[in-house]
C-alpha cells in the first residue's frame, strides 16, 4: 500500500478495485464507446502520465524512462500535481539515470511539501528493490527529504 501513500486519504477505499487486468492498451475497444468520449486530438500531460504510471505499475521502466523522455524533453509537458512525477522517478531510477531521479524528486516536492512522505516510501521502495541506488544520490535525496528511508 506505500505505493498510494501520496493520494488523499479519502481515495484509500478505492485502492482494492485497482486491477491492471482491467487495462485495455489494444486498439479493439468497441467504437460506441470511444465515439460516447469523444476523439482526443493530441496527448497531453495527463495521457504520458497515465501511460508511464501503468508501466510503473507493470516494472516496465525503460518503457516510463522514454515516456518521460518525450514528455519532458520533447513536448515540454510539466504536471500540476506531485504524484504525478513518482512513476517517472521510479522508472528513472531503475533505469539508471539517477540525477534524472533526484531531480524530478525535487521538483515533486516543490509542487507540494506534503508530497515528503510518499516521496520518502518512493525512495524506500526504491532502495528495497532489485536495483542498488547510486550511493551518493540515495544519500543526498534521504538527506533533503529528511526521511528515514533505511
Amino acid at each position: 500500500i506505500d505505493r498510494y501513500l501520496f493520494y488523499p486519504e479519502s481515495m484509500y477505499d478505492l485502492i482494492p478495485f485497482s486491477n491492471l487486468s482491467h487495462i485495455n492498451k489494444k486498439n479493439d475497444v468497441d467504437s460506441s464507446f470511444l465515439r460516447l468520449l469523444g476523439k482526443r486530438s493530441k496527448k497531453d500531460w495527463c495521457s504520458y502520465y497515465q501511460e508511464a504510471a501503468l508501466a510503473s505499475q507493470k516494472g516496465e521502466w525503460d518503457q516510463a524512462m522514454q515516456i518521460g523522455h518525450i514528455a519532458f524533453d520533447e513536448h515540454h509537458l510539466q504536471p500540476k500535481q506531485a504524484a504525478e512525477l513518482f512513476p517517472f522517478i521510479e522508472g528513472y531510477a531503475h533505469g539508471g539515470n539517477w540525477r534524472k531521479a533526484q531531480d524530478l524528486t525535487i521538483q515533486a516536492y516543490d509542487l507540494s511539501r506534503t508530497s515528503r512522505s510518499g516521496l520518502c516510501a518512493l525512495w524506500k521502495r526504491i532502495k528495497q528493490s532489485d536495483v542498488a541506488p547510486k550511493q551518493k544520490i540515495y544519500l543526498e535525496v534521504r538527506q533533503w527529504l529528511s526521511c528515514e528511508i533505511g
